[in-house]
């Protein structure tokens, strides 16, 4: 990426998951949503694992590329999140859900990212997407 022409702006399939969202049921923010989820125990650990996120997304904004990747993989999070992981959660107990998003979501994630050179998509920076897509109302762990 260091030949990339850099670019001033986002590109669509980042910007799409910059915005925030509506909340249709009027539950706004990671922090709100966390309550709801009944995980509000996890609060200052997710904030600080979504700003892990949000540093590493500033750190390669200015790359077309960077951003093309970025926007593929929270869409997978996103997808794999709302379709494959959440239907379950009235089903199985809070730790059980936790290890359907490690299993479903999240390992897969940095498995899939492990041969992008340029930057590192640990576990950490993994769940500070899923907490991103939160707190921007695009996953939920609620109704």
């Amino acid at each position: 990426m260091d030949s990339e022409e850099v670019i001033s702006d986002d590109v669509a399939n980042l910007a799409y998951f910059k915005r925030r969202r509506e909340a249709e049921d009027g539950v706004v923010g990671l922090k709100a949503k966390l309550e709801m989820g009944q995980r509000s125990e996890l609060w200052i650990e997710a904030q600080e694992q979504k700003v892990e996120f949000e540093r590493l997304l500033e750190e390669w904004a200015l790359y077309a590329s960077a951003q093309e990747i970025f926007a593929e993989v929270l869409a997978r999070v996103e997808r794999r999140f709302n379709r494959r992981a959440k239907p379950h959660f009235s089903e199985v107990s809070i730790v059980d859900a936790d290890v359907l998003i490690d299993e479903i979501v999240l390992d897969p994630i940095v498995r899939d990212c492990a041969g992008v050179t340029q930057f590192r998509l640990n576990s950490t920076r993994a769940i500070g997407m899923l907490y991103w897509l939160a707190d921007r109302c695009f996953v939920k762990w609620h109704k």
